[in-house]
Parts: C-alpha cells; structure tokens; sequence
C-alpha cells in the first residue's frame, strides 16, 4: 500500500503512478515501479498530477530533494503515452504467449475459457453490439479501451475492435494498465 501524495488515500502502489528523480535529478515516471530511488505516489488522475507539479515543496518533502529542469507539458505528455504503451506492451506479451485472441469472430467462437474481453472505443455500432452479446453470454469483464488502431498496433496486426484474454496471469496486469490509463484519460483530458 502507498499513499497518494494528493489525495492523502492509501492504495496499492500498482494502481498508483510512481515518479523517481533521474540521475539528474529530472522528475521521471516509473510505470513499471522498477527505477531506483526514493518514490512518490500519486492517483493516476491529470489534475492530481498537474496539482502535483505546482506544488515543488511537497515534492521535495517526498523525494527527498526537489526536481531539476521541470517541464510540466513534457512530463503530462509522456505520462499518457508511456501509460498507453505500456497497456500496448502487455497486449504484446499476451499475443507473443497465446493468450490473446483478436477479432469478433474468434470471440463469438469462445467456449467460455476468455477472462477479459476489450473493445475498442470506435468499435462500429453493429460489432459494439454484437461484443455486448457475448459479454453476456460469456459472463466475462469487459473493457472499453483505445482505438482500432492502437489495439492492432499492440499485437502486429491492422485495426482490431476486440480482443480476449485467455488465462495466464497477464491478465491481471491488463486490467490494471487500462485502469489507469482510463482514469488519466476521462479525469483529465476527457
């Protein structure tokens, strides 16, 4: 558990966003919570993390030392595509594993053994409804999330609308990447 150095609410440190001071002392994000040094956690929302940047003193109190060379624009536009590239990063290691299938097709000939189903947010009508029918056939948690585009970029394909997850554990770390990006998205930028 970490705490949201904005909101004050503890919460487990993968739904949070961590950012370290590089080597020179530039405030980084840590996606993946891996880069060394003293960390401050904040709740993956663009106006905490815009309030965050305005506040240099209580960065410093967290970090130990305040940030060199802050360029809020830069860091608020790496944040969101590190965040989506992460997200396409996981996609990848499921495809790359054979836990991912693509397509409408391969969904509607699902036996029940996917545990997460995404859609792709300018997914057509029809396929959007075709997608509501087998989540409720299958039973399973889906999510909106990206584009065509980006989805298919992701597993090496052209545009996909949806994709199943099979078990394997990767999925765990999906649900989590488009939690977040999600809520930096609809919080922030809309």
């Amino acid at each position: 558990m970490r705490t949201c150095l904005m909101t004050r609410q503890q919460q487990p440190r993968e739904r949070l966003l961590r950012f370290v001071l590089d080597s020179e002392s530039r405030l980084t994000e840590d996606l993946a919570g891996r880069l060394p040094g003293r960390g401050l956690y904040v709740t993956p929302d663009r106006q905490h993390v815009e309030k965050m940047i305005g506040q240099p003193g209580r960065m410093r109190h967290a970090l130990g030392q305040s940030p060199q060379h802050l360029d809020a624009e830069a860091l608020l536009s790496r944040l969101e595509s590190g965040l989506i590239r992460r997200l396409q990063d996981g996609l990848g290691l499921a495809r790359r594993a054979g836990l991912l299938r693509a397509g409408m097709r391969l969904v509607e000939e699902s036996q029940g053994d996917c545990v997460l189903l995404l859609l792709a947010m300018d997914t057509a009508h029809h396929t959007r409804e075709k997608f509501e029918r087998q989540v409720r056939r299958l039973g399973v948690e889906a999510l909106e999330v990206l584009d065509r585009r980006r989805l298919g970029d992701a597993i090496g394909s052209g545009p996909v609308a949806v994709l199943a997850v099979m078990p394997g554990g990767i999925e765990r770390r999906i649900r989590l990447d488009v939690e977040r990006w999600r809520k930096y998205v609809d919080d922030g930028s809309g």
